[in-house]
């Protein structure tokens, strides 16, 4: 290898030849499918022909670290090999982020959903909080009809958390987004989820898993002012209940 070898053949060294790095970097319960996995990002590698003029060592850096997350690239949309300027940027997805939820065993069930224009959206807080939506399926499913996003978490012990984000606060965190292009403007509507996601993960109990995904991904876009994924302390009642309804 050179200066002059073309990137795909060092990532396809560093994946297949030199094995041992993706292999260990793979939870436990896929490391019997490192074939399958090393396939599938070879061929997201191909699919995009920018990343061959990316660095090979971010490009390589990149699947270990969706490899580490155990979430296969390809076309679930769990992640995002996106390049920016000389370097292989690793984007979250939606679906991934949710994948990721539900390892920990405390959220049972995500769903995040965006509010195109002329549907009935109804928020209620207080000691009950409560979200009404009324779907209007004549309207067009398109990023420019959605004014909101929202998401709920549904818990282990029956309770649920929500969050919700207006266009404008989506927008504003895409153009400060170092990938504004990519899956912004391929999937806008699975990246404006993934987006309030994000933010209501901040009333969950977050695993390490997806603390980790969620800094990845902010690194990623350039979004330092994302809200941190901490985990929620059951005894700090305030930023909880807010966003807390209870089943009867």
């Amino acid at each position: 290898m050179n200066d002059k070898t073309p990137t795909l053949d060092i990532v396809k060294h560093e994946l297949i030849n030199d094995g041992s790095k993706l292999r260990a970097a793979l939870p436990e319960h896929l490391k019997d499918s490192a074939g399958d996995f090393i396939r599938l990002a070879l061929v997201e590698f191909r699919r995009t022909p920018a990343l061959q003029n990316c660095a090979p060592a971010s490009v390589v850096a990149a699947v270990l670290d969706c490899a580490r997350l155990g979430l296969k690239p390809g076309p679930l949309g769990h992640v995002y090999f996106v390049p920016y300027r000389t370097d292989c940027t690793l984007i979250i997805g939606y679906r991934g982020l949710i994948k990721l939820a539900l390892r920990s065993g405390d959220i049972t069930a995500v769903e995040a959903h965006p509010v195109f224009e002329t549907e009935r959206f109804d928020v209620e807080l207080g000691s009950e909080p409560k979200i009404t939506h009324v779907p209007d399926y004549s309207v067009p499913r398109s990023p420019q009809n959605v004014r909101l996003v929202y998401a709920i978490a549904h818990k282990a012990d029956g309770r649920s958390l929500f969050d919700v984000m207006t266009r404008g606060e989506i927008e504003a965190i895409r153009n400060r987004s170092k990938a504004r292009g990519g899956p912004w403007a391929t999937d806008w509507i699975e990246m404006a989820r993934k987006t309030v996601v994000k933010r209501a993960a901040k009333y969950w109990d977050v695993s390490a898993d997806l603390a980790e995904a969620i800094a990845i991904d902010n690194d990623a876009t350039g979004y330092e002012e994302a809200p941190k994924a901490e985990p929620v302390i059951a005894s700090t009642p305030e930023p909880v209940i807010a966003r807390w309804s209870e089943d009867e």
